[in-house]
């Protein structure tokens, strides 16, 4: 369970004018609150002409105090830039009016928007820069499949637990076994058996899932897995918590993750994939895209690049600057000057490589 401590305090004026806010839902299916815990997500599409992935702007969403993740589809894009997913709180003077049938938030017509930004328990940084989450240790995993009247998630529990975990039958590459081998050892993931069978839950929920929002088929499976579980709030199960969505619904999604976080959500049989496993829980961990040239997405020498839909590969790990976020080989790494014109010279090893490191010249 993550602890907020208060930081600083800025207020935004911010006057809602969209016709969504303007929209009058019927009273019995609007729930108000007055704050809630702003997530960020960037959600990846598969092209189905080119067959290659796409991906969304980054968008803001509402974490409500009963566990929902509300779509924020009206707030203004500048102000949502400047928010910190899972740092920042957003408040209402006229409170949010959460449409429980599209599980998307609104803000009321004149509201006045107030944002705090908070520290949370990870560490001291800067607002402005991204800063990360725990990445060493071993880390606990609960995954999340689904049966409704219309579809049931592809994967069985046992598949699900052999791709992502590597635990039974003969998967050799897989969602653990990478992060461990990228990490040298230093970040591993497990299930938490202390809930659902060996860290896979299987939740019924009522809702037909063709041509349905993901987000509320999200929502429903988050909600019916603290039923089952007699908990009050599913981020409490596991360090990170993985929903596999059953088939059907609306758009060509294939899966994200929420910045800074704790949940990721992948559609149907991308719960099996190692690379968007590893790309997706890498938001979690607080990584951004990698790019080359003009396409934020399109470097392929690291996971946090696009995504293949295979179940032994590729074979890879970060790139060299998402390695040295990740903060696993400080004794690997030399940190120079920034003014010009600076010197050094020594070897580059590859992290791959990292063992041939010791035989180096570490630099003069």
């Amino acid at each position: 369970m993550q602890i907020y401590l208060l930081k600083s305090f800025v207020a935004i004026s911010y006057l809602a004018t969209s016709a969504v806010a303007a929209h009058q839902l019927r009273r019995d299916l609007v729930d108000k609150y007055d704050e809630c815990l702003v997530l960020k997500y960037n959600i990846q599409f598969l092209n189905e002409e080119t067959g290659k992935e796409e991906y969304e702007k980054e968008a803001c969403t509402c974490e409500l105090n009963d566990g929902t993740i509300a779509e924020l589809n009206d707030i203004d894009k500048k102000l949502c830039a400047k928010l910190i997913s899972s740092e920042s709180f957003l408040s209402s003077s006229s409170g949010f009016n959460f449409d429980v049938a599209t599980q998307e938030v609104s803000i009321p017509i004149g509201a006045t928007l107030e944002s705090s930004t908070v520290e949370n328990s990870w560490g001291n940084g800067s607002k402005n820069r991204r800063r990360m989450a725990v990445t060493t240790g071993d880390k606990t995993i609960l995954v999340v499949r689904a049966k409704s009247p219309d579809s049931e998630t592809s994967s069985d529990e046992n598949k699900l637990r052999e791709e992502i975990l590597g635990i039974g039958g003969t998967d050799v590459t897989n969602f653990a076994s990478q992060y461990s081998a990228c990490s040298y050892g230093q970040l591993t993931f497990s299930p938490n058996t202390l809930y659902g069978n060996q860290g896979i839950l299987t939740t019924i929920i009522t809702n037909n899932v063709e041509g349905v929002a993901n987000s509320v088929i999200r929502n429903a499976m988050t909600s019916q897995a603290q039923i089952d579980l007699g908990i009050s709030q599913l981020r409490d199960t596991a360090d990170h918590v993985l929903l596999c969505i059953p088939p059907g619904t609306d758009g060509s999604w294939i899966g994200y993750a929420f910045i800074n976080s704790w949940l990721s959500v992948y559609n149907d049989r991308w719960c099996e994939y190692p690379s968007i496993l590893m790309h997706e829980i890498g938001h979690n961990l607080n990584l951004a895209h990698s790019g080359e040239g003009n396409n934020e997405y399109d470097d392929q020498s690291g996971m946090m690049g696009y995504s293949y839909s295979s179940d032994e590969g590729p074979v890879m790990c970060f790139n060299g600057p998402k390695s040295y976020q990740l903060g696993w080989f400080p004794n690997y790494q030399t940190d120079v000057a920034d003014s010009a014109p600076f010197y050094w010279k020594g070897a580059l090893i590859g992290t791959a490589n990292r063992d041939q490191a010791a035989t180096c010249n570490p630099g003069d």
